[in-house]
C-alpha cells in the first residue's frame, strides 16, 4: 500500500511540491479550511503514476459522502480555431505517444484510473488557450521524440523507467518553462480558474490538480480566507 506522511502545524503553501522522502516520491495532499468551517481538499498528482497510487485515490474519494463536489483538472474541449488545428494535431499525437510510453512503464493514466462520477465538476480554461500558450517549436520536437520511442514496446518500457528515475532526481526542483511555454496561462491562469471555483463553491471542495499547482491554487485560498490545516505526503510510484 502507499505510504501516507501527515504533517502538522504551518506547513507554508510554496512548500507544497514533490519531494523525495527515503527514496520514494511523493506528492501532497494539502487541506485548507476557513473560520465558518468550510473544508477545500487539494490532491497533488501527477497524470501518470504506479496503478496502487491511483487506487489509493480512488478509495479516499469514494470514501466522500456524494455532496462534496470533486473538481479536476482538464482543459476544455471546444472548437479548436483554424489558426490552431495544426498544434492541435500536434499535441493530440504526443499525448497518444507519451500515453504509450507511460503505460509500457507499468504506469496508468490519471484518467484511464478515476471515473469520473456525477459529483465531479471541471474547472479549467479552454483547450484553445493551453494551445495558444504552448511554442509551436518544442511542441513538434518533443512530438517527434515521443513518437519514435513509442513505437517500440521494448524502447518504449526503457525510457519510461528512465523518466521515472528522472523525477525522482528532479523531485523539489522547479525549472523555467519560458522556453516551451507561457507560464501566465499554465500556470497562473489556469490557477485562478480553479481557486475561483473552489472559493465560490457553498460546501466543501475536493481538488485534483497535478502538483506544480498547488503552491499558486494555495496561495489564492489564503487570500480567500483559508488557512492549510494539514498536509498528507503520498508516495507517487507505490509498488
Amino acid at each position: 500500500m502507499s505510504k501516507h506522511h501527515s504533517v502538522t502545524g504551518h506547513t507554508p503553501s510554496s512548500a507544497l511540491t514533490d519531494r523525495l522522502n527515503d527514496g520514494r516520491l511523493e506528492v501532497p495532499t494539502a487541506v485548507y479550511t476557513n473560520s465558518l468551517g468550510r473544508e477545500i481538499v487539494i490532491f497533488g498528482v501527477k497524470h501518470y503514476a504506479s496503478s496502487q497510487f491511483w487506487t489509493n485515490v480512488s478509495v479516499q474519494l469514494t470514501a466522500l459522502d456524494g455532496k462534496t463536489a470533486i473538481h479536476f483538472e482538464q482543459p476544455i474541449r471546444d472548437l479548436v480555431p483554424r489558426r490552431l488545428r495544426f498544434k492541435s494535431l500536434i499535441g493530440r499525437s504526443l499525448d497518444r505517444s507519451q500515453h504509450r510510453i507511460w503505460t509500457a512503464a507499468g504506469c496508468e493514466f490519471q484518467f484511464d484510473a478515476l471515473s469520473i462520477g456525477p459529483n465531479w465538476e471541471n474547472h479549467d480554461v479552454p483547450v484553445a488557450r493551453t494551445l495558444s500558450a504552448i511554442h509551436i517549436g518544442p511542441l513538434i520536437i518533443a512530438a517527434v521524440v515521443s513518437l519514435l520511442l513509442s513505437l517500440n514496446q521494448n524502447v518504449a518500457r526503457a525510457y519510461g523507467r528512465s523518466q521515472i528515475r528522472q523525477l525522482h532526481t528532479d523531485a523539489g526542483k522547479t525549472f523555467p518553462m519560458w522556453m516551451v511555454m507561457k507560464t501566465s496561462v499554465i500556470l497562473r491562469e489556469r490557477n485562478s480558474v480553479a481557486a475561483h471555483a473552489a472559493l465560490a463553491a457553498s460546501n466543501d471542495v475536493v481538488m485534483i490538480w497535478g502538483h506544480a499547482h498547488l503552491p499558486g491554487i494555495g496561495k489564492l485560498l489564503e487570500r480567500g480566507g483559508f488557512v492549510l490545516a494539514r498536509v498528507n505526503w503520498n508516495q507517487l510510484f507505490a509498488a
